[in-house]
């Protein structure tokens, strides 16, 4: 009978190690780093992850979802909810960056993933929400195109 235990003890203490490991991979990104409707810099957001390095590369992230809103207010403030994703274990949100040309306006944003592509990494996809300002520079009635990593999307200004 001691024996069982000893195993059964064993085993449970094997199992909340593994479960461990598998906990910190799976929550460390899912820390919340969104960008805050007040940041109006029209710039880039970056979190405190280590950025590229020997280890590391930037690709680009999936999009999940992009919806824009718009704030009421005179005048109108446009932000963008977009949702980017996480492919594996590994992937760590990097940075966003905003451009606009005239009526267009392009989002890019990465993730961070080893730069081995033979690395190793939880198979769980997640999630990292962001909230873009775009600011108030629009015409009511005019269409603006959003590019976001490539998928066209487009609005009609308040």
């Amino acid at each position: 009978m001691n024996g069982k235990r000893l195993n059964f003890a064993i085993a449970l203490i094997l199992a909340m190690a593994v479960l461990s490991a598998v906990s910190c991979t799976v929550f460390r990104g899912d820390a919340d780093q969104s960008v805050s409707p007040d940041n109006n810099d029209g710039g880039s957001q970056q979190t405190d992850d280590p950025q590229p390095d020997g280890d590391t590369q930037v690709v680009i992230a999936p999009i999940e979802s992009v919806e824009v809103a718009i704030a009421e207010s005179f005048p109108p403030q446009y932000f963008l909810h977009v949702v980017s994703g996480l492919p594996s274990g590994c992937a760590r949100f990097n940075d966003y960056t905003v451009e606009r040309a005239g009526d267009v306006i392009t989002v890019t944003i990465t993730n961070l993933m080893p730069a081995d592509n033979n690395a190793i990494c939880t198979a769980i996809y997640g999630f990292k929400e962001h909230n873009i300002a775009l600011g108030s520079d629009f015409t009511s009635g005019s269409t603006y195109t959003l590019l976001v990593n490539g998928a066209s999307s487009e609005f009609v200004a308040q």
